[in-house]
């Protein structure tokens, strides 16, 4: 593809999976009685776009917007934005081999997993941080 002579592209209703929910926040009876927040996912590429208004109407139209427009930012640069994706290594990914420590308080034990190291989680918290090196 050629993103010199990029023009923007409308999404196919078909690429789009939309779902309606309750929204949250401030609104009272009104939130609670109707399913106004719209989550839009553009499948092909798995951007999410949410909007929790009071209509949802509005909540639509907005969110077909900004998902369009990330989009096409996707398609014309190649990736999502950098805002999301420091996001995603902010949050990582959970896994267990990214833990450093771990904490059993009620056996006492702080458990260092990258020098295999353990001491006690009282001498730990005081400040010896050494003995887990």
């Amino acid at each position: 593809m050629d993103y010199n002579n990029y023009s923007e592209i409308e999404i196919p209703k078909n690429q789009i999976k939309v779902e309606t929910t309750r929204g949250s926040g401030n609104g009272g009876q009104h939130k609670n009685t109707t399913d106004s927040c719209v989550i839009m996912t553009h499948i092909p590429t798995g951007i999410k776009v949410v909007r929790d208004g009071r209509s949802q109407l509005s909540n639509r139209d907005e969110a077909y917007k900004e998902l369009k427009r990330r989009v096409n930012e996707f398609y014309k640069t190649g990736f999502i934005n950098s805002e999301v994706e420091n996001r995603k290594n902010q949050i990582g990914t959970g896994d267990r081999s990214i833990k450093k420590r771990t904490y059993r308080l009620k056996d006492d034990i702080v458990i260092d997993h990258e020098t295999n190291q353990t001491c006690s989680f009282k001498e730990f918290s005081k400040g010896k941080i050494e003995l887990l090196s």
